[in-house]
């Protein structure tokens, strides 16, 4: 990977990672990448960066919310990101209703499904 002054001002020593995530980024097929470190490494920032001139539905999990405030809490942020205000209006019982309606949406174009702090998402359930 050819190093930008910019790049490695911010990301020192993860040049690795960067050429890791521009290589998923160049693939035209789905993909699955899951990162996981300690807090405050810089997993966010890296991920920001290397997607950054595409377009990015960011799913934030949030601590101490119930699963049904997470659920509708991604109904609003998926309804905005792809303005359809109709989306924030279904009903959504489980994260199955979330998949289904970002299986028909993502059909259409590409985009970098982020899903972030999934520990909180989840509950910590299985």
């Amino acid at each position: 990977m050819k190093k930008s002054k910019k790049v490695s001002q911010y990301f020192i020593g993860r040049e690795a990672e960067l050429e890791t995530l521009q290589k998923i980024n160049q693939k035209r097929e789905a993909t699955i990448l899951i990162i996981q470190g300690r807090r405050r490494v810089g997993k966010t920032s890296l991920i920001e960066f290397s997607f950054r001139n595409e377009k990015i539905l960011k799913i934030e999990g949030i601590e101490g919310l119930p699963e049904q405030k997470q659920i509708e809490q991604a109904q609003k942020i998926i309804s905005r990101f792809f303005k359809d205000h109709l989306i924030e209006k279904m009903i959504c019982n489980n994260w199955g209703d979330i998949f289904e309606i970002l299986k028909i949406k993502v059909k259409k174009q590409r985009i970098i499904l982020y899903f972030e702090e999934v520990q909180w998402l989840a509950e910590y359930k299985d």
